[in-house]
């Protein structure tokens, strides 16, 4: 079994980069805040709501992410599901 994760960056700028993978079929996200500025959440929170939209029409209901930054996951609407035992929680956001 290998360990090697198929990531792909689908959004990019000098301030943000959200990278996504397939995990037993269903979309995790990992989004990189560069610069915390009042105007790049709310770029932030375009940009998450256009990816929301496409996986959407991928066919996917729900996106997920693991975090240990509750407070921006809240910021970008998203609903814990389950805490890990390392302290990371496990978030999802509905794509309709």
């Amino acid at each position: 079994m290998s360990d090697k994760r198929n990531i792909a960056i689908i959004y990019q700028d000098d301030d943000l980069v959200v990278q996504a993978e397939i995990v037993e079929g269903n979309p995790y996200l990992h989004c990189k805040v560069l610069n915390f500025k009042k105007s790049v959440m709310k770029r932030g929170i375009v940009v998450w709501e256009d990816i929301k939209e496409g996986f959407y029409y991928e066919g996917f209901d729900n996106i997920y992410s693991l975090s240990h930054n509750s407070r921006f996951i809240k910021f970008i609407n998203g609903s814990l599901l389950e805490t890990l035992d390392n302290g990371m929680g496990v978030y999802k956001w509905e794509t309709r």
